[in-house]
């Protein structure tokens, strides 16, 4: 059996801004892998992540848009235009 992947990505997609946090899953056991794939609540808690990385995209259509990101104790920060963007039907 492969070892279970011990990252989580979250996403937090508005109308016009992305947020994100990358964490490290800590106690990621392969009982605790299955607990969590099936769905289990006892699987874990938030005590079982580590922060990695946090960011986000606010204004995205907005000239005055930007993007800011945390990795570790280093926060960059990019005041750029965000494009607009327009799904795509499948």
């Amino acid at each position: 059996m492969a070892a279970p992947r011990t990252k989580l990505l979250v996403l937090n997609a508005g109308s016009s801004s992305l947020k994100f946090k990358v964490y490290r899953w800590l106690g990621a056991s392969a009982d605790t892998a299955a607990g969590a794939a099936s769905g289990s609540r006892a699987a874990g808690g938030a005590a079982d992540l580590q922060p990695l990385a946090a960011g986000l995209c606010e204004r995205i259509g907005d000239p005055a848009g930007g993007a800011l990101m945390r990795v570790r104790d280093t926060l960059t920060a990019l005041a750029m235009p965000l494009p607009a963007w327009t799904a795509v039907p499948c």
